[in-house]
């Protein structure tokens, strides 16, 4: 399977996924040989609910019904029993086998954990787009397989994904840790960049930091992305975490009724572990270590310190705006403040912003984001 069916709404399609399954009896049996690949065959016999006997160390792991919402458990269970592992490698390598190979190899988590590669090309100048609220980047694997001919696309994660800490207390620093991760894969630049929602401004951040290391950005991309946010950053810990329980709710706001009164007196751990079980979190196929992450990586960014300096894109710089967003004029005025290119273009695109990357308008962005980066090459070639 080269990309992941989503429902309407934007999320994986178990169900796609369950009939897109190719039969196992069909697969080259190949049995494990080594201590981590019988780790793997008895993690994933029981999340994926199938035989031991039928998974081959050969196989793929979404053709054998794997999907994205397990991967986390999975993971998770694997490092418990030793076998080092981290999401990436689910999608970068093709058979359980070099996943396994890739594990015992593995040194610790690092920045390089925060990219994940999203498809296989190896050719070509990379295109590094980066996580929206969320923290997972493998939103843009649809985009990256439409971009497989021309160029390697990588998704920046936020560090909980890959189960590790990472505080900040401004997104200037939170760049310096995604700008570190792309400097190690890719030394020398020019660089492409990009995000959608609020990871277009962390896009932007990561700009900044090569600015100042003196590296060519020559061409960044927004998908509906907020330079100026839609709302005041937090000062209290309480405060930026409804801001993140509305996040997860997809709503504006939390009425006070939704937490227990005296909540906000408790400590910050407290009031973490009380609103997951509010959201009844608890009963998800994701660890309570890898919950607490991310409501602290939420809270961290709603009480960050945001400021905003117009950046260089030394050829093209792009934003898609969804015409059916609210707030469409606030993320048109907040570009023009943080984006200075040669060449600025705006495209509206019928879409909402949850949406933007789905059906029409995900054909149109696909695009043009193709042309544009071709035509870059066409002119870095006669330079």
């Amino acid at each position: 399977m080269k990309q992941l069916p989503v429902t309407q709404n934007g999320k994986i399609d178990s169900a796609a996924l369950s009939k897109m399954a190719k039969p196992l009896q069909q697969q080259e049996y190949v049995a494990a040989t080594n201590k981590s690949e019988h780790i793997m065959l008895e993690v994933l016999s029981s999340e994926l609910h199938l035989d031991i006997k039928t998974i081959s160390m050969s196989a793929n792991f979404f053709d054998i019904g794997g999907h994205s919402l397990s991967l986390l458990n999975i993971v998770q269970k694997l490092n418990d029993n030793g076998v080092q592992s981290s999401i990436k490698q689910f999608y970068e390598y093709e058979t359980l086998k070099e996943i396994c190979s890739a594990s015992s190899g593995a040194e610790n988590y690092s920045e390089n954990d925060s990219l994940l590669k999203l498809n296989t090309s190896t050719k070509g100048t990379p295109l590094y787009l980066v996580h929206p609220m969320g923290g997972r980047a493998d939103c843009y694997k649809q985009l990256a397989k439409h971009l497989e001919n021309i160029a390697p696309v990588f998704g920046i994660q936020a560090p909980f994904v890959a189960n590790r800490d990472f505080s900040f207390t401004s997104l200037f620093e939170l760049a310096e840790y995604y700008a570190h991760a792309i400097l190690m894969k890719q030394p020398e630049g020019p660089y492409r960049l990009g995000g959608w929602s609020v990871g277009g401004l962390l896009a932007q951040k990561i700009v900044h930091v090569l600015n100042q290391a003196g590296k060519e950005v020559e061409y960044f991309v927004g998908l509906d992305s907020f330079m100026i946010m839609p709302y005041q950053q937090q000062s209290s810990d309480f405060e930026a975490l409804k801001k993140v329980v509305a996040t997860v709710r997809k709503e504006k706001d939390i009425g006070e009724s939704f937490f227990p009164r005296g909540i906000e007196n408790k400590s910050l751990k407290q009031q973490i572990d009380i609103t997951i079980k509010l959201l009844k979190l608890d009963d998800s196929e994701t660890s309570k270590q890898q919950l607490i992450q991310s409501f602290t990586f939420g809270i961290n960014f709603f009480k960050a310190k945001i400021s905003l300096s117009p950046q260089n894109i030394s050829k093209k710089s792009i934003l898609f705006i969804a015409k059916n967003n609210t707030n469409k004029q606030l993320i048109k005025d907040g570009w023009k403040k943080a984006i200075c290119s040669a060449i600025n273009d705006y495209k509206y695109v019928e879409a909402r912003h949850l949406h933007i990357l789905e059906g029409e308008s995900f054909i149109q962005i696909a695009d043009k984001i193709l042309s544009d980066l071709n035509n870059i090459d066409l002119i870095n070639k006669r330079a």
